[in-house]
């Protein structure tokens, strides 16, 4: 049997070491506590150094150098070969007239005529015209010998027909390719507008208007006006052709070419007779001369 008085002893002494043990680990110094973790920074990426490139100065001024040097030689040519040319050879340049634009005229013995004018031939029984080349172009009907034997187509006459009118007391020859409409009144009492004499000529699209005793009407804008004048011997004729004026130009017709003759007089009936052709068509008036030198007042 185990004696308890002696445990007790042994508990006591243990309790006493642990207790000197607990005093030696309490008056120990403590330990300090571990610093914290510094960290250190990134490491800076740092580009290694870029020379410059080197500049090609030399081979810049190797360039000009022999720019200037091939121009200096270039120049040296030229002033050389000035130099050995003779004087004479030297052409100086030949100043070149400018040219003055001007209307277009005709001329004939010291006369000029406008482009369209038409006047009296040399012969007096036929009509020149100014053409646009510049060329005269006449009639060529046959003139009379004497007044007493002049000679007119008649109706017989190849490539003629024969109007006559009883009520106004007048005849004329046209060419047999016009055709004639007739609407003149029929009695000189007759009321109402004036009507006219047409003659057509559908193939050339060619239009005589004759209208007599006009009693007026509205103006009349056409390329030409031509004042006729009469004699028994020449019929009638141009007296005096003026052209459309500036103010009138803006009226006139781009397709058509109209001509307006007038023949005022006291003695015989008054005439109006207006032409009308193509633009460029100069044949008309050439025709409408020779008709209108046929005209006999009866």
């Amino acid at each position: 049997m185990i004696d308890s008085s002696g445990n007790d002893e042994l508990q006591k002494q243990y309790q006493a070491l642990l207790d000197q043990y607990a005093q030696a680990l309490d008056q120990s110094s403590p330990i300090p506590p571990l610093p914290p973790e510094v960290l250190s920074p990134p490491p800076e990426i740092i580009s290694p150094p870029v020379s410059p490139p080197s500049s090609p100065l030399f081979f810049k001024i190797l360039f000009y150098f022999s720019l200037l040097t091939f121009l200096a030689v270039v120049a040296a040519i030229v002033y050389s070969f000035s130099k050995s040319q003779p004087p004479s050879s030297v052409s100086s340049p030949t100043p070149i007239p400018t040219e003055t634009k001007s209307n277009p005229v005709c001329e004939l013995n010291d006369k000029t005529y406008q482009i369209g004018e038409s006047f009296p031939a040399a012969d007096g029984c036929n009509t020149c015209a100014c053409q646009p080349d510049q060329l005269i172009i006449c009639t060529e009907i046959a003139c009379e010998a004497t007044p007493s034997t002049k000679l007119t187509p008649t109706k017989t006459s190849t490539g003629y027909k024969k109007y006559q009118n009883s009520v106004y007391s007048f005849s004329f020859e046209y060419p047999n390719t016009f055709i004639v409409v007739d609407e003149l009144p029929k009695n000189k009492s007759q009321g109402g507008p004036k009507t006219s004499l047409e003659l057509k000529d559908t193939n050339n699209n060619y239009t005589v208007s004759i209208v007599v005793d006009p009693a007026g009407f509205g103006p009349i804008f056409a390329d030409k006006m031509i004042k006729l004048t009469y004699s028994s011997a020449k019929g009638l004729y141009a007296a005096e052709t003026t052209l459309a004026s500036a103010a009138d130009v803006d009226y006139l017709s781009p397709e058509k070419n109209t001509i307006w003759y007038q023949f005022d007089t006291d003695k015989y009936s008054n005439l109006t007779i207006i032409s009308t052709a193509p633009k460029v068509d100069i044949k008309l008036e050439n025709i409408l001369s020779t008709l209108l030198s046929t005209f006999k007042f009866l």
